[in-house]
């Protein structure tokens, strides 16, 4: 029985090509369009998803109240995240972070690099895997950087980075830095991205703005 509708129906469909041709070439297309839109919105989905703490960390907003009434901002003063830390025991980690250029120099080599600038806490709140090092002692002295894979290979080559002197230009200066871990490329799908990671104490000014609750020039 069940046959005999295979072949009713294939004939039915010889007898109308150009309405069947139509019709299978709209299946495909929606069949298409609907598993891109599946895989679009699960990868939007799965953001940061690889943090093991991704339920226990918190971006920090900023309600201001201006003219055009009140808005939120996601920048912080520098002492914030020092003094939250020290006030509220219920935080465990704390750490601020600046995006920006890094020029790093190594021997005759000169790369500019995607820098964030964070504090020690960092890679112990966010799991980016180590391929060298360790995420509790990367970032212990101000000299300290982190690479990526991606970046250690551009700059050393072959050469084991971890343990090397590099430099960095730090306003007019180019100062020694220590790479002290290597991280695992990161993932595509995280909302922090970088080559290079370094103290946030290095930012230029620090040292006169890090009392500072006027200068809002960070995320925490």
């Amino acid at each position: 029985m069940f046959r005999n509708y295979l072949k009713i129906a294939w004939r039915n469909l010889g007898k109308h090509k150009g309405d069947t041709a139509i019709n299978l070439v709209g299946l495909c297309v929606a069949f298409t369009c609907a598993l891109l839109i599946f895989l679009s919105v699960f990868f939007e989905f799965s953001y940061d998803n690889f943090h093991k703490n991704k339920d226990r960390i918190y971006h920090v907003y900023t309600t201001v109240a201006g003219h055009d009434g009140i808005s939120q901002i996601t920048s912080a003063p520098i002492p914030m995240g020092p003094t939250l830390k020290e006030t509220y025991p219920e935080v465990e980690y704390a750490t601020r972070y600046v995006s920006r250029t890094g020029n790093v120099r190594y021997m005759d080599k000169q790369l500019s690099l995607n820098l964030r600038t964070t504090d020690p806490d960092f890679f112990r709140m966010f799991s980016f895997p180590f391929a060298k090092g360790s995420a509790q002692t990367a970032l212990n002295d101000l000299s300290d950087l982190v690479l990526t894979e991606k970046s250690a290979a551009s700059l050393f080559g072959e050469e084991d980075p971890l343990g090397k002197t590099v430099q960095m230009k730090i306003g007019d200066e180019w100062l020694p830095f220590t790479v002290k871990g290597i991280v695992k490329d990161i993932p595509e799908a995280s909302s922090i991205n970088f080559d290079i990671v370094s103290r946030f104490e290095v930012n230029e000014n620090y040292n006169g703005d890090k009392n500072n609750w006027d200068n809002w020039n960070h995320s925490l």
